[in-house]
C-alpha cells in the first residue's frame, strides 16, 4: 500500500536477518548441544532425535550456503550425518555458526539504521501530518500481528527434517516448488520457469483471468459437449480387462473398508460414546438436579398445606348448645301437658 511500498524491501531484509539472529542460529546451537549428548547415548530412544537434529542442522547450513559467497560457506556438510558426526565436526559447525552470527549481526545493524533513516526521510518528504495520516489509514496493529504470526508461541520448528520459519511469513521468501505455490500470507510467488518472483496479488489476478478466458473459450466452442461426445464414442468393453478387474477389486476393497468403518467405528461411537454420554453425563448434570429441584418444591408445598390445615380453628359448638336449649322447653311442655291430662282424668273419676 501507499504507506509500506517504500519500506517493504528494507523490512524484508530486517526480518530475514532478525529470524536468523534471534531464532535460527540459537536453535542450531541448542540442537548441537543435544547432538553432543545423544552421540554417546546407546538407547533406542536417542537414535531418532539424534538423526532428526543432524538432518535439520545440515539442511539449514546448506540453505545458508546458497545465500552466501563461497568464502563464507561451510563446505563439509557431508560430515553432518549420524555416521560421520563426532566432537571435531561439532566444533567446526559451532565455529561456523558463531561466524555466521557475527556476520549477520553487522548487516542487521546497518539495515536497521538505514531503515530508520528511510522512515525519517519519508516523514520529512511527506510531512509529519501526512505521514501520520497514511499510517492511520494503511497500518493496522492487529493485521500486522496476524500476517507476522506475532502471537504464535513457536517462532521456529522442525518439520520434515528441516527448520521451518513460523514468524513473519509475510516477509519470508517462498521456496521454489512446482508451479506458483507459496506459503500462507506470502507477499510474493515464484514465476514458473524463471528465477523471478511476482506479487501475490498480481499472480492471483492473472490466474483468475486465465481461468475465466479458458472457461469462456470452452463455452463458446462447446468444449464440454464435445468432450462428452468423444467419451461416449469410446468402446469401453474393448479396454484392457485386467485393468478393469483391478479397478473393480480396489473399489470393492474400499467399499468393504467403508462398511467396516461404519459398522464398528461410527455405530460404536454413537452407541457407546454419544448415548453413554447422554445417559450418564447429561442425566447426571441436568436431569437429576431438575428432578431434585421440583421434588423439593413439591415437598415444600405439601409442608405448607399441612401447616395450614393444622392451624385451622375447629367449628364452634354454640349451635349444638342452642339446639339443646331449644329442645328442653318442648319436653317440659309435653310433660306439663301429660300431667294436666292425668290430673283431668283423676278429677273426672272423683266426680
Amino acid at each position: 500500500n501507499d504507506f509500506n511500498k517504500d519500506l517493504i524491501f528494507w523490512n524484508k531484509l530486517e526480518s530475514d536477518l532478525n529470524y536468523r539472529l534471534a531464532y535460527l542460529i540459537p536453535e542450531i546451537r541448542e540442537r548441537l548441544n543435544e547432538c553432543n549428548q545423544l552421540k554417546y547415548d546407546t538407547s533406542d530412544d536417542a537414535i531418532e532425535p539424534f538423526a532428526n537434529n543432524l538432518s535439520a542442522i545440515r539442511y539449514a547450513i546448506e540453505d545458508e550456503n546458497l545465500r552466501l559467497a563461497e568464502e563464507h560457506r561451510f563446505l563439509e556438510t557431508s560430515l553432518i550425518t549420524p555416521k560421520n558426526y563426532n566432537e571435531e565436526v561439532g566444533k567446526k559447525v559451532k565455529e561456523h555458526v558463531n561466524y555466521l552470527y557475527d556476520y549477520y549481526n553487522e548487516f542487521f545493524v546497518e539495515i536497521s539504521s538505514h531503515l530508520d533513516g528511510k522512515k525519517e526521510n519519508l516523514m520529512a518528504q511527506k510531512g509529519k501530518l501526512n505521514y501520520q495520516y497514511l499510517k492511520d489509514n494503511y497500518d493496522n496493529e492487529s493485521l500486522n500481528n496476524l500476517v507476522k504470526n506475532a502471537n504464535h508461541m513457536n517462532k521456529i520448528k522442525i518439520l520434515n527434517g528441516r527448520f521451518e520459519q513460523i514468524i513473519d511469513p509475510v516477509y519470508k521468501t517462498p521456496e521454489r516448488t512446482s508451479g506458483i505455490r507459496a506459503h500462507f500470507f506470502s507477499s510474493i510467488k515464484p514465476i514458473p520457469g524463471t528465477p523471478f518472483f511476482a506479487s501475490t496479488f498480481a499472480v492471483n489476478i492473472a490466474v483468475i483471468w486465465l481461468m475465466s478466458v479458458f472457461c469462456a473459450v470452452a463455452l463458446y466452442y462447446d468444449g464440454l459437449k464435445k468432450l462428452i461426445d468423444r467419451l461416449s464414442e469410446v468402446d469401453w468393453k474393448n479396454l484392457s480387462k485386467p485393468v478393469l478387474k483391478w479397478v473393480v477389486k480396489v473399489l470393492k476393497f474400499k467399499i468393504t473398508i467403508l462398511k467396516l468403518i461404519y459398522e464398528y467405528v461410527i455405530k460404536g461411537f454413537y452407541k457407546y460414546v454419544i448415548l453413554g454420554f447422554y445417559k450418564y453425563v447429561i442425566k447426571l448434570i441436568f436431569i437429576t438436579p431438575v428432578l431434585w429441584f421440583f421434588g423439593g418444591i413439591g415437598k415444600i408445598v405439601l409442608g405448607f398445606t399441612s401447616i395450614f390445615k393444622s392451624n385451622k380453628k375447629p367449628a364452634p359448638k354454640a349451635t349444638v348448645k342452642a339446639d339443646s336449649t331449644a329442645e328442653k322447653p318442648a319436653e317440659e311442655k309435653k310433660e306439663e301437658k301429660d300431667n294436666k291430662e292425668s290430673n283431668d282424668i283423676k278429677n273426672e273419676n272423683k266426680e
